[in-house]
């Protein structure tokens, strides 16, 4: 499986589009939309994600485990 990247997709993704660029596998796609807080949509039978969304999603990730990292430095 090629790692593309989000210029490679539309501006909303399915959750196999989702997967596919972020290389996990769709059942962790889902989880992540369904309870870690990634905000997606239905159409039909298919949940999107905008990936504008995903973005800043991951920003606030990278966010929370930066502070996390520093308050077990600080902590240590």
């Amino acid at each position: 499986m090629r790692k593309l990247y989000l210029d490679d997709y539309s501006d909303t993704m399915t959750i196999r589009e989702l997967a596919d660029s972020q290389g996990v596998c769709t059942k962790t796609a889902r989880e992540w939309c369904l309870r870690q807080g990634l905000d997606s949509y239905k159409v039909g039978n298919t949940r999107r994600i905008r990936k504008e969304v995903l973005i800043a999603w991951i920003e606030a990730k990278e966010a929370e485990n930066r502070l996390a990292t520093q308050q077990t430095s600080i902590n240590s």
